[in-house]
């Protein structure tokens, strides 16, 4: 920040061009890094070389549906967002373009209003841009004062006051908020019906008030001073949370009920207390938790833009910015208990694996006007798995259309990240569309002009359509699940804690020694029953042979200990025995195994795991894993069912760069980080490992980073295997042939998976082995293709 204000007084001394991008002064020197806290959210400040196309191709079809000339008042009516803006730089290259927009109207319709002697056209055209047309959120107050400092910059005039944007630059958290019904209702659901009083006369006139307020700021223009401005701001802002606690009220009683009936009894309560008017009573309550650590900032955004949402077509012309990119882990670590589930709650047919920026797509749409756009930046999971059904699935199959998509974006710099650039347009009033073509249920009124832009461009190239999955062709939902595939694909199991292995190669001091592991076996031979080999992504992929080095402690899903609990086992029918086997202790008289039954591993496991299970918290899963701590995190008896009698089985990293199937030996303990299936043929290799279900799998599947990861739901449940695929001939022997040869020639070489396929895929490796590896691949592929009676491919 004290950077940013020493560039605002380098601009008050005109030492900097007000054009020079305001996250970057002269010579490159960043004025603003980004904090832990920023990185821990998932939030990066955007350069101008990217915020440029993506605001022009954003404002493109709005500025189009204007018109070839059109009026200056028109142009000032546009409302542009960035609900996530950080420092302002979005805003400010909308303020730039909508400026020179601007300037062209006022030349086309007769020349410019009178400009005060300390400006120009286009910098009296910025304050204008600046006051009418930007809005932001963001929920880091800091960043809403560094986008003040941004926009303060691109509108400075010598001799008059800053642009008046505080009441345009707002704080809040985009994603958490109820509309103008929702407030009157005082319920999250949609479709509560409204409290009569709150309906008909509070909140009403609250908004109204709120609404002729704001328009006296955004008419002011540059007659009114700093201090007049701001005392119009104040009283809308007074005006607004007299509905606005209603909100916070209904939003309060989600977030502090851990489940459903608890959150509905205490939004009972909160109603009463609102319909009779005695909110005010929650207000410094509300007040602290906005300022709290995560923030409690529920942003309303019909009573906060009132301008904006009560205008005939309501909502935003465009929506730009670079929303937070954070998965679900990090979405819960860094903010309130519930919010993964109000984000499920406030967006239907979400997923709760769904990364942060698929919440941010469907906030952007749902405020979008109708014939309105977004320009957003996201990573490239966007249009993959559980993200692309919440977020472009969703929003693809409600009338919005993607206009221009760009999959792999280098960010400008150093930085070795790649993220992806979306465009949508909002199916609107203007005409029948392609959209209205397709799907009838959103037909609409026609006229002459067309709703979306005509020209649709993939990474560049024209194409006629634009699916969820970012591809020129098909649909945007998910291929079906197969009934034939259930039960064939297993993620390993995740054992939650270091503890449980034995291992030499660990560094953290977590693991026990191999050593103490033989010296167990050695003194009591039954110990080996619960002792397990161990394997992970890392020795599939990087030992020749695949050897695992780890052994792992394992208590199955067992009680933990028999004692006297006032009753008996043998006493006891069915559906009190299951009631019995969720407690940790059980009757003297339990027949079954448990795990003190093995003193000597439970004692490592209470030492070694125990204490770390301790720092969970007490909501969920983590309670439950605290409290039976000498179990695993997840235990998977399907996958250890499904292999019963069975020599080996297929499996493969479940993040890796390389699709690379093989075969591991049966009785051992496969990590959540491999992929595990309960088959034993070459011929089920065979059509795995062949490229026709490799691509199906870099399709429908998800990365990390730029890497595969193999999702059992979405890569092999829902992949159309040829008939009699484990058992045919003629796939079994090619299977055979390549697999064995991969294995002789790994062994022989000391090279793993990663670093076979590394050369395998290296156009300039040319040693005979590698292109024999080659050909047995061909093969395989042709077997598959062939299988599926696809000669002519």
């Amino acid at each position: 920040q004290a950077a940013a204000v020493e560039d605002v007084v380098a601009a008050l001394e005109g030492r900097i061009d007000r054009d020079a991008t305001p996250d970057v002064v002269p010579g490159g020197t960043p004025v603003l890094q980004p904090t832990d806290e920023r990185r821990r959210s998932g939030s990066h400040y955007t350069p101008s070389t990217l915020t440029g196309p993506i605001v022009a191709d954003a404002l493109r079809p709005v500025f189009e549906r204007l018109g070839p000339a059109p009026a200056p008042d028109r142009i000032l009516d546009l409302k542009v967002l960035d609900p996530a803006m950080g420092s302002g730089a979005f805003l400010v290259e909308a303020c730039r373009q909508i400026a020179g927009k601007l300037v062209q109207a006022w030349r086309a319709h007769g020349g410019p209003p009178p400009v005060p002697p300390d400006e120009d056209e286009l910098l009296h055209a910025r304050r204008l841009v600046a006051q009418r047309c930007l809005h932001g959120v963001d929920r880091n107050p800091m960043a809403v004062e560094l986008a003040r400092l941004s926009l303060w910059l691109v509108t400075f005039a010598k001799d008059h006051e800053f642009t008046f944007v505080d009441h345009a630059l707002r704080h809040g958290d985009a994603l958490v908020g109820l509309s103008r019904k929702q407030i009157e209702a005082l319920h999250w659901r949609r479709d509560a019906p409204p409290q009569r009083a709150l309906a008909e006369g509070r909140v009403r006139r609250h908004v109204a008030a709120v609404r002729d307020l704001r328009a006296r700021i955004h008419t002011a223009g540059e007659r009114a001073s700093a201090d007049e401005l701001d005392g119009l701001h104040r009283r809308a802002e007074a005006e607004k949370r007299h509905v606005a606690v209603h909100g916070d009220l209904v939003l309060l009683a989600f977030f502090q009920g851990a489940k459903p009936a608890e959150r509905e009894r205490l939004r009972q309560e909160h109603a009463a207390f609102a319909a009779s008017g005695e909110a005010e009573r929650y207000r410094d309550e509300i007040d602290a938790l906005r300022r709290a650590e995560p923030p409690f900032a529920p942003f309303h955004w019909e009573i906060e833009f009132p301008e904006v949402f009560e205008r005939e077509n309501p909502g935003f012309d465009a929506v730009v910015g670079n929303p937070p990119f954070a998965g679900k882990n990090t979405v819960a670590a860094a903010n309130a208990p519930g919010y993964p589930d109000w984000l499920k709650q406030a967006h239907a047919e979400s997923h709760g694996n769904a990364d942060q920026v698929a919440h941010f797509f469907r906030r952007a749409f749902d405020l979008l006007r109708r014939d309105g756009t977004f320009g957003l930046i996201a990573t490239n999971t966007i249009a993959q798995g559980d993200t692309r059904s919440t977020g472009l699935r969703w929003i693809c199959e409600h009338g919005g259309e993607i206009y221009d998509a760009r999959r792999r974006v280098k960010w400008p710099g150093l930085a070795a990240v790649v993220v992806s650039v979306l465009h949508v347009a909002k199916e609107g009033l203007a005409g029948p569309s392609v959209l209205a073509t397709r799907r009838p249920k959103h037909r609409i009124a026609a006229s002459a002009a067309a709703t979306f832009p005509d020209v649709k461009r993939l990474d560049g190239e024209p194409v006629e359509r634009i699916t969820a999955f970012l591809f020129h062709r098909g649909g945007h939902g998910d291929p079906a699940r197969l009934v034939a595939n259930a039960g064939k694909s297993f993620q390993g199991s995740i054992v939650l804690g270091m503890g449980f292995t034995f291992d030499d190669t660990d560094t953290k001091g977590v693991a026990s020694p191999l050593a103490e592991m033989r010296r167990l076996i050695d003194e009591n031979p039954r110990n080996r029953e619960v002792i397990f080999p161990y394997v992970g992504g890392e020795e599939v992929n990087t030992s020749p042979t695949h050897a695992h080095h780890r052994y792992v402690i394992n208590f199955r899903d067992w009680p933990l200990r028999r004692a006297d609990v006032g009753e008996s086992w043998a006493d006891a029918d069915a559906e009190r025995r299951r009631e019995l086997r969720r407690h940790p202790t059980v009757p003297h008289d339990y027949p079954e195994p448990v795990a003190a039954d093995w003193p000597e591993l439970l004692a490592i496991v209470e030492k070694r795991v125990k204490p770390e299970r301790q720092l969970l918290g007490d909501n969920g899963d983590a309670k439950r894993r605290k409290i039976r701590y000498w179990l695993w995190g997840r235990y998977t008896p399907s996958l250890f069912t499904a292999t019963t009698g069975l020599e080996r089985v297929l499996a493969i990293s479940r993040v890796g760069q390389h699709a690379a199937f093989m075969f591991l030996p049966n009785h051992t303990v496969y990590s959540e980080s491999t992929i595990a299936f309960p088959l034993q043929t070459h011929a089920a290799l065979c059509a795995l490992q062949s490229r026709v279900h490799e691509i199906w799998t870099r399709f429908f599947g998800s990365s990390l980073e730029d890497r595969l990861r193999y999702t059992p739901s979405d890569c092999f449940e829902t992949f159309p295997f040829p008939d009699h695929w484990e058992t045919r001939p003629d796939l079994e022997a090619a299977g055979r042939a390549y697999h064995d040869f991969r294995a002789a020639l790994m062994v022989e070489n000391d090279e793993g998976l990663t670093r076979t396929y590394n050369r395998f895929h290296d156009p300039h490796e040319h040693d005979p082995q590698i292109a024999r590896l080659r050909d047995l691949h061909a093969a395989m592929d042709r077997a598959v293709l062939d299988a599926y009676g696809w000669r002519d491919v």
